[in-house]
């Protein structure tokens, strides 16, 4: 990809992640971006260099995405092939990796409805995500809204503004790429394999 077709891109998935109203997706990453702003940049070398390394779109769109969820980077410099590399593994074996967080989950409760319904402030499981002494994967978290939309209930009730809005966002926002990554029916099975047994 040419250097200000990887600009365009990253401008798209960087409004995605930040504004409440644009999709990169529905809108084919286009936006009101100039070509003069390009090469206004300072940074344009970063661009150059991803283009060179993924000349396919879809590949761009990957490496931009892992990185938008890691950390909150929004930099182009900020990101690495690392986070991407770690990204991809993760998608790999996301069933695996799906499948080992809910046994995790049912061996602490075996109702799954308790992980997913609202408790003190936020769902259980998302109090749980968020504790400091565990590794549930973010992954799962937006699978089991995908499959059962628990985060776009709680988001009706939970009033806190300080912390939910920006991680709300977040999980919807990434929804949309992951949905395209992953076997739904599959991982459906999965849950019902690991909370009816």
């Amino acid at each position: 990809m040419r250097p200000e077709e990887v600009y365009t891109t990253y401008i798209a998935l960087k409004l995605h992640f930040t504004s409440d109203s644009y999709d990169a997706i529905k809108y084919h990453y286009r936006t009101s971006t100039k070509p003069e702003s390009f090469l206004k940049r300072r940074d344009k070398y970063f661009f150059a260099k991803i283009g060179n390394k993924y000349p396919k779109r879809e590949d761009v769109i990957d490496y931009l995405v892992a990185n938008f969820i890691a950390d909150d980077k929004k930099w182009i410099g900020d990101f690495d092939e690392a986070t991407y590399t770690k990204w991809q593994n993760k998608l790999e074996s996301i069933s695996y990796k799906f499948k080992s967080d809910l046994e995790t989950l049912e061996a602490i409760n075996p109702s799954l409805s308790y992980w997913l319904n609202i408790k003190n402030q936020y769902p259980e499981i998302v109090n749980y995500y968020l504790a400091a002494d565990n590794d549930l994967h973010f992954e799962t978290l937006i699978i089991l809204d995908i499959l059962t939309k628990f985060m776009s209930k709680s988001n009706e009730y939970i009033t806190e503004t300080i912390f939910w809005p920006d991680f709300y966002k977040k999980t919807y926002k990434y929804k949309s790429f992951l949905l395209m990554k992953v076997d739904t029916k599959k991982l459906r099975a999965i849950v019902t394999k690991v909370f009816t047994n």
